[in-house]
This record gives C-alpha cells, structure tokens and sequence, in this order.
C-alpha cells in the first residue's frame, strides 16, 4: 500500500525527520502539512517541511495505524483539509 507522509525537521542540521501524518493521496499530505505549517508557533530558517511516498508492505501494519487511540495526535478529515476522497 502507498501512503504519503507529512514530515517536519526542525533543523536540518540538528535533527532527524518527523512524520507529522500520514495519507493515502499526495494531495492529502500537502494539505495536511500546509495545516502543520500555520499551526507552527516557532519559525526558523533552518527547518524543513516535506511530503514522501512511503510503500507498507506488510497489511497489517494498515491495521494497526487504523486501531491507535483517537486523540494522541491531531488529525484531520478530508473535509478539513479541503479536498474530497481520493
């Protein structure tokens, strides 16, 4: 299964990539990281936000992102984010 990561590093020199969330379109990820973008508090110049295509291999992985508890992270609907299905 393809997904679409939403990824921020808060500096590119100091850290490692972070998966904000994930999605099953690229337009989906984008949207999600420009929500990501203006919810930021803190702005640097050295820090980097990008969208990557991600390949699970294993279904069941599918299964258990879809059983995490409501509410650990912030996530947004289609409908938030702007667009519509798939």
């Amino acid at each position: 299964m393809k997904v679409y990561a939403a990824m921020y590093r808060p500096c590119i020199y100091e850290s490692a990539d972070s998966v904000l969330s994930l999605h099953t379109t690229m337009a989906g990820a984008e949207a999600a990281l420009e929500k990501h973008k203006a919810e930021q508090p803190f702005k640097s110049a050295h820090e980097c936000w990008d969208v990557e295509e991600m390949e699970i291999v294993d279904d069941n992985a599918v299964n258990v992102w879809s059983t995490l508890t409501p509410g650990t992270s912030k996530e947004y609907t289609d409908e938030e984010l702007g667009i519509g299905g798939k």
